[in-house]
Protein backbone atom coordinates (compact mmCIF):
# COMPACT_ATOMS: atom_id res chain seq x y z
CA UNK A 1 0.00 0.00 0.00
CA UNK A 2 1.24 3.47 -0.80
CA UNK A 3 2.30 5.65 2.17
CA UNK A 4 -0.68 7.94 1.55
CA UNK A 5 -3.18 5.10 1.34
CA UNK A 6 -4.17 5.10 4.98
CA UNK A 7 -7.58 3.99 6.12
CA UNK A 8 -10.20 6.46 7.20
CA UNK A 9 -12.87 5.27 9.63
CA UNK A 10 -15.88 5.76 7.32
CA UNK A 11 -14.15 4.39 4.26
CA UNK A 12 -12.81 1.42 6.20
CA UNK A 13 -16.33 0.62 7.36
CA UNK A 14 -17.58 0.87 3.78
CA UNK A 15 -14.85 -1.50 2.53
CA UNK A 16 -15.59 -4.00 5.29
CA UNK A 17 -19.29 -3.82 4.45
CA UNK A 18 -18.54 -4.41 0.78
CA UNK A 19 -16.26 -7.38 1.47
CA UNK A 20 -18.89 -9.03 3.66
CA UNK A 21 -21.61 -8.38 1.12
CA UNK A 22 -19.54 -9.78 -1.73
CA UNK A 23 -18.48 -12.83 0.25
CA UNK A 24 -22.08 -13.71 1.03
CA UNK A 25 -23.95 -12.75 -2.10
CA UNK A 26 -21.49 -13.25 -4.95
CA UNK A 27 -20.66 -16.74 -3.81
CA UNK A 28 -24.18 -17.98 -4.43
CA UNK A 29 -24.20 -20.39 -7.30
CA UNK A 30 -27.04 -21.89 -9.30
CA UNK A 31 -29.25 -24.07 -7.19
CA UNK A 32 -28.21 -22.44 -3.93
CA UNK A 33 -30.85 -20.52 -2.06
CA UNK A 34 -30.58 -18.44 1.05
CA UNK A 35 -33.56 -18.78 3.33
CA UNK A 36 -32.55 -17.39 6.70
CA UNK A 37 -29.63 -16.98 9.04
CA UNK A 38 -28.52 -17.19 12.65
CA UNK A 39 -30.86 -20.02 13.57
CA UNK A 40 -34.03 -18.14 12.75
CA UNK A 41 -37.25 -20.11 12.33
CA UNK A 42 -37.36 -22.06 9.09
CA UNK A 43 -33.60 -22.19 8.73
CA UNK A 44 -32.09 -25.30 7.22
CA UNK A 45 -29.42 -26.90 9.34
CA UNK A 46 -26.48 -28.96 8.15
CA UNK A 47 -26.28 -32.61 9.08
CA UNK A 48 -22.87 -33.04 10.72
CA UNK A 49 -23.09 -36.84 10.65
CA UNK A 50 -22.27 -36.97 6.95
CA UNK A 51 -25.82 -37.46 5.70
CA UNK A 52 -27.71 -35.02 3.55
CA UNK A 53 -29.78 -32.29 5.02
CA UNK A 54 -33.26 -31.60 3.75
CA UNK A 55 -34.84 -28.18 4.24
CA UNK A 56 -37.87 -28.21 6.46
CA UNK A 57 -41.27 -27.49 4.96
CA UNK A 58 -41.28 -23.87 6.16
CA UNK A 59 -38.28 -22.93 3.98
CA UNK A 60 -39.01 -20.79 0.95
CA UNK A 61 -36.61 -20.22 -1.91
CA UNK A 62 -34.69 -16.98 -2.13
CA UNK A 63 -36.65 -14.76 -4.50
CA UNK A 64 -34.05 -12.01 -4.77
CA UNK A 65 -32.81 -11.41 -8.32
CA UNK A 66 -29.64 -13.27 -9.22
CA UNK A 67 -28.71 -10.92 -12.07
CA UNK A 68 -28.40 -7.17 -11.83
CA UNK A 69 -28.00 -4.53 -14.52
CA UNK A 70 -24.85 -2.45 -14.20
CA UNK A 71 -25.57 1.02 -12.83
CA UNK A 72 -23.63 3.45 -15.03
CA UNK A 73 -21.24 5.83 -13.34
CA UNK A 74 -20.72 3.85 -10.14
CA UNK A 75 -17.51 2.01 -11.12
CA UNK A 76 -14.99 3.17 -13.70
CA UNK A 77 -14.48 -0.12 -15.54
CA UNK A 78 -11.99 1.43 -17.98
CA UNK A 79 -12.10 1.09 -21.73
CA UNK A 80 -13.20 -2.55 -21.67
CA UNK A 81 -16.30 -1.88 -19.61
CA UNK A 82 -17.86 -4.55 -17.40
CA UNK A 83 -16.24 -7.94 -18.06
CA UNK A 84 -17.88 -10.10 -15.40
CA UNK A 85 -21.61 -10.48 -16.08
CA UNK A 86 -21.91 -12.77 -13.04
CA UNK A 87 -21.10 -9.93 -10.64
CA UNK A 88 -20.42 -6.49 -12.22
CA UNK A 89 -24.06 -5.44 -11.94
CA UNK A 90 -24.29 -6.78 -8.41
CA UNK A 91 -21.12 -4.87 -7.52
CA UNK A 92 -22.53 -1.54 -8.71
CA UNK A 93 -25.73 -2.17 -6.75
CA UNK A 94 -23.69 -3.13 -3.67
CA UNK A 95 -21.71 0.11 -3.82
CA UNK A 96 -24.94 2.09 -4.17
CA UNK A 97 -26.48 0.23 -1.21
CA UNK A 98 -23.40 0.78 0.96
CA UNK A 99 -23.42 4.49 0.12
CA UNK A 100 -27.12 4.75 1.02
CA UNK A 101 -26.62 2.82 4.26
CA UNK A 102 -23.70 4.95 5.48
CA UNK A 103 -25.34 8.22 4.46
CA UNK A 104 -27.98 7.40 7.09
CA UNK A 105 -25.97 5.45 9.66
CA UNK A 106 -22.68 7.36 9.77
CA UNK A 107 -24.21 10.60 11.14
CA UNK A 108 -26.36 8.63 13.59
CA UNK A 109 -23.42 6.53 14.80
CA UNK A 110 -20.55 9.02 14.78
CA UNK A 111 -22.40 12.34 15.13
CA UNK A 112 -20.55 13.60 12.07
CA UNK A 113 -21.66 14.14 8.49
CA UNK A 114 -21.12 11.42 5.90
CA UNK A 115 -19.03 12.49 2.95
CA UNK A 116 -19.52 10.35 -0.15
CA UNK A 117 -16.49 8.98 -1.97
CA UNK A 118 -15.42 11.87 -4.25
CA UNK A 119 -12.66 10.29 -6.34
CA UNK A 120 -14.50 7.27 -7.71
CA UNK A 121 -14.12 3.51 -7.77
CA UNK A 122 -11.82 1.88 -10.32
CA UNK A 123 -11.61 -1.65 -11.67
CA UNK A 124 -7.94 -2.50 -12.25
CA UNK A 125 -6.69 -5.16 -14.67
CA UNK A 126 -3.34 -5.73 -16.39
CA UNK A 127 -4.20 -4.36 -19.84
CA UNK A 128 -6.18 -1.32 -18.66
CA UNK A 129 -4.94 1.77 -20.50
CA UNK A 130 -7.27 4.40 -19.04
CA UNK A 131 -5.66 5.91 -15.95
CA UNK A 132 -6.41 5.15 -12.33
CA UNK A 133 -5.55 8.10 -10.07
CA UNK A 134 -2.31 7.86 -8.16
CA UNK A 135 -1.98 7.55 -4.43
CA UNK A 136 1.18 9.53 -3.73
CA UNK A 137 2.14 9.04 -7.38
CA UNK A 138 0.82 10.40 -10.67
CA UNK A 139 -1.04 7.22 -11.51
CA UNK A 140 -1.83 3.85 -9.90
CA UNK A 141 -0.92 0.70 -11.82
CA UNK A 142 -2.53 -2.71 -11.78
CA UNK A 143 0.42 -3.96 -9.71
CA UNK A 144 -0.31 -1.31 -7.05
CA UNK A 145 -3.86 -2.60 -6.73
CA UNK A 146 -3.01 -6.30 -7.08
CA UNK A 147 -0.78 -6.27 -3.99
CA UNK A 148 -3.74 -5.95 -1.67
CA UNK A 149 -6.74 -6.88 -3.87
CA UNK A 150 -8.21 -3.41 -3.19
CA UNK A 151 -7.28 -0.14 -1.53
CA UNK A 152 -8.66 3.20 -0.49
CA UNK A 153 -6.54 6.31 -1.04
CA UNK A 154 -7.30 9.28 1.20
CA UNK A 155 -5.22 11.62 -0.98
CA UNK A 156 -7.60 11.30 -3.94
CA UNK A 157 -10.56 9.90 -1.98
CA UNK A 158 -10.89 6.92 -4.33
CA UNK A 159 -10.94 3.13 -4.21
CA UNK A 160 -9.46 0.65 -6.67
CA UNK A 161 -9.87 -3.12 -6.77
CA UNK A 162 -8.24 -6.03 -8.61
CA UNK A 163 -10.76 -7.00 -11.27
CA UNK A 164 -8.48 -9.54 -12.95
CA UNK A 165 -7.61 -11.89 -10.07
CA UNK A 166 -8.55 -10.66 -6.60
CA UNK A 167 -12.28 -10.07 -6.93
CA UNK A 168 -12.90 -13.00 -9.32
CA UNK A 169 -11.13 -15.33 -6.85
CA UNK A 170 -13.26 -13.97 -4.00
CA UNK A 171 -16.42 -14.58 -6.03
CA UNK A 172 -15.30 -18.13 -6.89
CA UNK A 173 -14.78 -18.90 -3.20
Amino acid sequence: MRPYARPVRGRTLALISLAALLAVACGRGPGVSVTSSRGTPGASTADTTGGSSEPDSTDTPDTRPTEFDVIDGVVDFGEKGPQHPEYDGFLTHAFNDIEAFWSDEFPATYDAPWTPLAGGIYAAYPDRTSPIPGCGTTESTYEDVQRGTAFYCSVGDFMAYDDAQGLPELVDQ
